[in-house]
């Protein structure tokens, strides 16, 4: 073997130039529109209820894709953006590409961190399902976030945590999926005040849910804040679209020394009317869109 290489090696060098030369001008020749509207096709033929735009599309060595300023929508709501990135880099797993079911990493940077995973897209005759892990690192939800205004309006703060979800969509009764997600460093807004409060500044809530068929039962959430401190968990009844989604929550809220000892006003004299042992109990219930606060 050692005096074959001895023998070619002038051939095998130029084979190998040809090669690298190829590749390169294959990297920077490769037509990005095209590439786009191919992803934008593909998107479209995959899911229809999904609408995908993207700045530029073009080939990462070694074996990828790279798109910038990626804008994911949902086409019932057009005008908002359901997901932002600017910048997403995705490469296929070699030996998935010989079969009919395919494995992709993928690495993403949106909403100043980052989102890294895998995907596994199969085929089985019906419409196709995906396996997904995901690893979420200081995603920030922000006021100005290109989030859809029922997250952005409601939440804000540092996200991290993981994500897994196995099915083919809210149509699919098999589908299955585990969250353990920490938010940080923000705050819950309230679009209805309840109790004279509009909004809970927290330090840290961290959430453990579970999805199976259309139900997502939330384990537990648990909430430290300067003002509160909290549990909660139940369930929620997913439904298409997204927003009528119906909620059965459970949660328990203390108030802190810092909350009670604070100046007095409207809403920390109901509160404490409201308390029993030094907390009390709430129920959430109604759509997503519009939930409905009552203590139980």
């Amino acid at each position: 073997m050692t005096d074959f290489f001895l023998k070619n090696k002038n051939r095998i060098g130029y084979v190998l130039y040809g090669i690298i030369l190829f590749m390169t001008l294959l990297y920077i020749m490769f037509p990005s529109e095209t590439l786009k509207d191919y992803i934008q096709a593909s998107v479209q033929a995959g899911s229809p209820g999904v609408s995908i735009g993207m700045e530029k599309a073009s080939l990462s060595f070694p074996l990828g894709l790279k798109l910038k300023g990626v804008d994911c929508r949902i086409r019932e709501f057009p005008e908002e953006t359901a997901f932002m990135a600017e910048k997403v880099i995705i490469r296929p797993k070699l030996w998935s590409l010989l079969g009919k079911n395919h494995e992709y990493g993928f690495y993403c940077e949106a909403y100043d961190g980052t989102i890294t995973g895998f995907v596994h897209i199969i085929k089985n005759g019906r419409a196709p399902s995906l396996s997904l892990s995901a690893e979420f690192e200081d995603i920030q939800i922000k006021p100005d976030s290109r989030l859809p205004a029922a997250i952005k309006d409601s939440l804000k703060g540092a996200l991290a945590g993981n994500v897994t979800y196995n099915g083919a969509g809210l149509s699919d009764p098999d589908e299955n999926g585990k969250a353990s997600l920490t938010l940080s460093g923000g705050s819950v807004d309230f679009s209805i005040p309840f109790l004279n409060i509009d909004v809970i500044d927290l330090k840290e809530a961290v959430i453990k849910a579970e999805l199976k068929g259309q139900n997502l039962s939330i384990s537990d959430v648990n909430i430290k804040g300067d003002e509160f401190l909290g549990r909660a968990s139940g369930t929620i009844s997913l439904k298409d679209p997204l927003n009528k989604s119906r909620l059965n929550l459970k949660c328990s809220i203390e108030p802190t020394t810092a909350f009670l000892q604070g100046s007095d006003n409207t809403g920390r004299t109901a509160l404490v009317q409201a308390s029993t042992d030094g907390g009390f109990k709430l129920a959430i219930t109604g759509a997503l869109e519009k939930p409905v606060f009552q203590l139980d």
